[in-house]
């Protein structure tokens, strides 16, 4: 975490806001309680379901876990290559999940009201003669910055680093609703937005002062520890913490477990009608990709109470430890969800990540992005092709679907692919708006520029071609 003080911080939360077998056997459906199971059992046939893996284990279907490709080919008479190196260590078996593609029409807004602030919520209109939050009236700079982010994604003229976020855009593309009300008796504010660009609902949720959470109203800020246990701020140079040496004197006030905490999380967004998979909740989320030692395993991500004088002491003396932080609806069973599906676009993965802030009294503030309805389950553990037979398959692939303009941007005399991740990739099935959410290995060739020439998607399931994607102009 790099801390640049309150405003960058609050930001910083906005942008958190993851071929073998013996047989085809029995698909395990789970149902998230989207649909009826009528419709369930009509849309067996056409589902796309990925075969079962027979028990088989992921580094067994891959072929192990150190995993290296290098192999030529052609793409429109150009000479391509493929030289990649996988650590699939980490990785655990994976999924395949029917979902829907979010809509106004879907946005529960009442529920996700009545889940949060209960009938203490009152809207905020721009009509009752407040125009803006203004964190100089003790509006939440969390909620104002997450909306300002939300204004900028999606190119809505305002004054993004004022410390006010207007309540009325005169936007139709976008809309922000806000408003106020009580959670265990301390006034909250709760912006929800959907946007029709991006197909993006996003919601966020904070106290009005954080520091009446912890009886502290002075402790004006509220973060979290990286998995490796460390606690990170930025002003002239970049410090850090040991929570467990320097804040010794202070444990955890939440007594939660790691499974009760991931429980709250999920029968919170339930009430709020975003029914979602554990596999989706992450209390180990590496945001900042700290470095974890080998051997050790990673930390639960603690909530951390504090204000500037905290920072400034050598212990960070009166800040309180109180809670947990995981991350929600950024990646799946540990991989990523890829937000970018039409065009290589970083500000759509800035948003990509859901953060949920629990105690012992429940969700205490939260910022969650969702682009899709997760329906059910198809395959609970998807069977993958071998890293070479992927690999194989995605020279060939390459070579059949991309065009000389796909590689346009290609300055050397070979297009090489030497960028690899395992990620989520929504894709089409033959109902409107609804997509299974698949493993898919995605290669990237960069130019002597640094800039990328082509960024390609096959299924780790079967290794068909699933897309091309560009750097936007």
């Amino acid at each position: 975490m790099l801390k640049k003080g309150k405003k960058a911080l609050a930001l910083m939360l906005a942008l958190t806001l993851m071929s073998s077998g013996c047989g085809k056997t029995e698909t395990e459906v789970t149902d998230y309680g989207q649909i009826s199971d009528s419709e369930v059992e009509s849309s067996d046939s056409s589902s796309g379901a990925v075969e079962e893996s027979s028990g088989k284990g992921i580094s067994d279907m891959l072929g192990g876990t150190e995993l290296e490709a290098s192999k030529s080919f052609e793409i429109a008479g150009v000479n391509a290559s493929v030289d990649v190196a996988y650590n699939a260590k980490d990785l655990k078996n994976l999924s395949v999940y029917k979902v829907d593609s979010i809509s106004e029409d879907k946005v529960d807004e009442d529920a996700i009201v009545k889940s949060l602030l209960g009938d203490s919520a009152t809207l905020i209109s721009a009509t009752d003669g407040k125009k803006y939050l203004k964190t100089d009236d003790d509006d939440s700079s969390y909620v104002i910055n997450t909306g300002l982010w939300i204004l900028y994604h999606n190119d809505v003229k305002a004054n993004y680093f004022s410390g006010s976020l207007p309540l009325d855009t005169d936007d139709s593309t976008v809309f922000l609703h806000v408003y106020e009300g009580e959670r265990n008796q301390i006034p909250y504010e709760l912006l929800i937005s959907y946007s029709k660009n991006f197909n993006e609902l996003i919601v966020s949720c904070y106290p009005k002062k954080l520091g009446a959470v912890v009886g502290n109203e002075d402790l004006e800020d509220l973060y979290y520890s990286c998995p490796d246990g460390l606690f990170y701020y930025y002003t002239n140079s970049l410090v850090t913490f040991d929570l467990e040496k320097d804040m010794s004197d202070r444990p955890n006030a939440c007594t939660m477990s790691a499974d009760e905490v991931n429980e709250t999380v999920t029968n919170t967004l339930k009430d709020m009608g975003l029914d979602v998979p554990t596999s989706a909740i992450d209390p180990y989320i590496n945001v900042h990709d700290v470095n974890i030692p080998e051997g050790q395993e990673p930390k639960r991500l603690e909530a951390l109470f504090f204000n500037n004088d905290c920072l400034d002491s050598v212990n960070l003396d009166g800040a309180i430890r109180d809670g947990y932080m995981v991350g929600v609806m950024g990646s799946l069973n540990g991989i990523n969800i890829m937000q970018d599906t039409e065009k290589i676009d970083s500000e759509a993965d800035q948003l990509s990540t859901g953060a949920f802030y629990v105690n012992d009294s429940g969700a205490i503030g939260l910022d969650v992005t969702s682009k899709y309805i997760f329906q059910e389950t198809v395959t609970e553990n998807a069977t993958l092709l071998s890293f070479d037979e992927a690999m194989e398959s995605f020279t060939k692939e390459a070579a059949e679907n991309l065009t000389s303009e796909d590689i346009e941007r290609a300055n050397q005399k070979i297009v090489n692919f030497n960028k690899i991740n395992l990620v989520y990739f929504p894709v089409p099935t033959e109902n409107a708006n609804e997509y299974l959410l698949t493993p898919a290995w995605s290669l990237e060739a960069q130019n002597s520029n640094y800039q990328t020439i082509a960024r390609v998607l096959i299924s780790a399931t079967d290794g068909k071609f699933i897309k091309v994607l560009h750097d936007e102009d």
